[in-house]
């Protein structure tokens, strides 16, 4: 079976083209040297990346539509469930969106001495608790933070990302909100109060994407406008 699924995924190239998709510009040296086909050659494989990634995810969609699912793969580290199976393994970008809880140490600072003296050092430290508390506010607002590149391992039952605190899992039980992004080639989880949104993003988006929605949607994935991209490659059932 994973030889077989292999050959498709190799065989199979759909003419449609990548989404919108922003690369910063880079400046190509004018001369034909070394640094300019070393620049090149770094360029292709980027692009490749993202072909390959692409190509992979709608194939996958085709074969979901056919009632094929993707073989097993592998896993060593983290411990699977006795009925749990894995069925991708890929690099990303991981992030959290939440908000800091807003406190400081105030600074107090006690001074002694003549008038003069003691005024100034209010001032001080009026002024120093003042740019902590501005500093504690901007640091309270929601955002997306702990930025980091990790694994990410896509099973029958979650997405497990290795993160710089050890293995993370998030389960499609708790997800509540689900959010593919094929343009943004990314991805975001919501979860109940209390557990921050998860997004994941990077060329393996529309295949984490893909697989996200099989597992949360059922077989209404392929009703899924925002998965057109994909599914449109698919052949009627």
């Amino acid at each position: 079976m994973s030889a077989w699924w292999d050959e498709q995924l190799a065989g199979y190239s759909p003419a449609a083209p990548l989404p919108a998709v922003y690369t910063p510009h880079a400046p190509v040296p004018a001369t034909g040297g070394p640094q300019h086909h070393q620049h090149r050659n770094h360029a292709a494989v980027a692009h490749n990346e993202w072909h390959r990634w692409w190509n992979h995810a709608r194939t996958t969609a085709r074969l979901l539509a056919r009632g094929i699912d993707p073989p097993a793969i592998d896993v060593f580290g983290p411990v699977l469930d006795q009925d749990e199976e894995a069925v991708l393994s890929a690099d990303m970008h991981y992030s959290r969106q939440y908000g800091g809880d807003g406190r400081y140490q105030k600074a107090d600072l006690l001074i002694v001495g003549r008038p003069a003296v003691m005024a100034a050092g209010f001032a001080i430290s009026a002024a120093v608790n003042h740019r902590r508390k501005v500093a504690a506010r901007r640091e309270a607002q929601v955002r997306w933070r702990d930025h980091q590149h990790v694994q990410v391992i896509a099973t029958t039952d979650r997405l497990l990302c290795s993160t710089d605190k050890g293995w993370l899992s998030a389960w499609y039980g708790n997800v509540t909100e689900f959010y593919p992004d094929l343009q943004s080639w990314s991805v975001t989880l919501g979860f109940e109060p209390g557990i921050a949104p998860l997004r994941l993003s990077g060329p393996p988006a529309p295949i984490i994407c893909l697989w996200a929605a099989t597992c949360l949607l059922g077989e209404r994935w392929a009703n899924d406008p925002r998965l057109n991209a994909l599914v449109h490659c698919a052949p009627p059932t």
